[in-house]
């Protein structure tokens, strides 16, 4: 699995290492869901559990997921090294015993991590500072975000493919369209109608969480992104809509 090649992924680890580079960083802790996604090509809702990237200046990165994922980071992860955690312990112990682990097996005793701050709790930060003793904290999250903007080749073409199935999805939305029909029943159509593109292009792929939002009437369309409820359209409302084909 993975919608990216093998040069893709590097590139992207090269652009981090810049960052590393830059700021005279010895590691990165990738600590985001969509960051762990990114580098490694695995992600997982977290429900409480802790997912990353130890991404090391030299050296092999490593990607950590708890138990329950059971085969999924093997499977989905451009990375070799591969380390589970396991839930009898507190999730945010486990992920730090396994960064501090890493960072060890790679040589790197001391030093300069970078963290993601825009997406760390406190009890992670406060967790990692206690258990890397030996190294500084210093927040990367931006300087990552600003080493992605320039897309790629590969990068360009999965945006391009999500656009055509949001158009999908939005044509699913006139065609079934009527006076009577729930905004929930909509919501449905334009779901059916984007997972099937999806399943048909990306056949080897996970497809779930596509979701939609459609709103009818002047209250519920005063907000642009709220929840569809089982309000019905009637002649003369006003609708909204938002489409959001989930690719990978």
């Amino acid at each position: 699995m993975g919608l990216f090649s093998n040069e893709e992924m590097a590139r992207r680890l090269e652009n981090a290492r810049r960052v590393m580079a830059e700021k005279n960083i010895d590691a990165i802790v990738i600590n985001s869901v969509h960051n762990t996604l990114y580098y490694s090509g695995f992600w997982m809702v977290p429900w409480g559990r802790y997912q990353g990237v130890v991404i090391p200046r030299e050296g092999e990165p490593a990607v950590i997921a708890p138990r329950i994922e059971f085969d999924r980071p093997h499977r989905m992860s451009i990375l070799d090294d591969v380390r589970i955690y396991w839930d009898t312990q507190s999730p945010v112990d486990g992920i730090v015993k396994i960064i501090g682990d890493v960072l060890s097996e790679r040589g790197i005793g001391s030093g300069v991590i970078g963290f993601e701050e825009t997406f760390a709790s406190f009890e992670f930060h406060s967790k990692l500072q206690s258990g890397l003793t030996e190294f500084s904290l210093t927040p990367v999250a931006y300087d990552l975000m600003y080493s992605q903007k320039i897309k790629s080749a590969e990068e360009l073409d999965i945006m391009r493919h999500g656009g055509q199935i949001c158009d999908i999805g939005a044509q699913a939305c006139v065609d079934a369209l009527g006076v009577g029909v729930s905004e929930v029943e909509m919501q449905r159509v334009m779901i059916n109608a984007m997972e099937k593109e999806i399943c048909k292009r990306f056949p080897e792929e996970e497809c779930d969480g596509t979701f939609a939002w459609f709103q009818s009437g002047s209250v519920n369309t005063t907000v642009a992104h709220a929840l569809n409820t089982n309000r019905k359209v009637e002649a003369g409302d006003i609708l909204s809509l938002n489409v959001f084909p989930m690719i990978v």
